[in-house]
């Protein structure tokens, strides 16, 4: 009965002992897989007529971009100026997350915030937050050709 238990014990002892290498091993590769999500051609290229947006206007960019993933990202759009300012965008149609591809384009069109000073000079800053596994999110972000707010 006693050898019973012995075996018993230490059968649990290496499956507790293997569980536990497997999920450090794991949790090892899901922090170091070189994981790809996407690239945008920087800077992004602004499509207004010389690089100037009104308060409450409509932003033109061309982005090309690669996208490894059909992962759809937490975005983030804002404008950051030097001046210190950061005004946010919002996308003039809301779309469905960029297809998957090499070597895609876009127009996109977005709205800059009413509050927006005359003169500032802004980039426009697009982020990207994958979640590509439970432990890890990787963060891209990509800037544009300077913007002037001009009345």
């Amino acid at each position: 009965m006693n050898h019973i238990l012995h075996e018993i014990k230490s059968g649990l002892f290496r499956f507790l002992a293997f569980a536990f290498i497997f999920l450090v091993g794991q949790y090892i590769v899901w922090q170091v897989y070189p994981y790809r999500t996407a690239d945008v051609q920087e800077p992004i290229v602004v499509t207004n007529l010389n690089n100037e947006v009104a308060p409450g206007g409509t932003l033109g960019l061309y982005i090309e971009f690669d996208k490894f993933t059909d992962l759809t990202p937490d975005v983030s759009r804002n404008l950051i100026c030097l001046s210190g300012n950061v005004y946010s965008v919002t996308p003039a149609q809301e779309r469905a997350s960029l297809p998957q591809g090499d070597g895609q384009t876009a127009n996109s069109f977005y709205t800059v915030d009413t509050t927006a000073q005359d003169g500032d000079m802004c980039v426009f800053e697009f982020k990207n937050d994958y979640r590509v596994n439970p432990v890890r999110t990787i963060t891209n972000k990509w800037r544009s050709e300077v913007i002037t707010i001009k009345e």
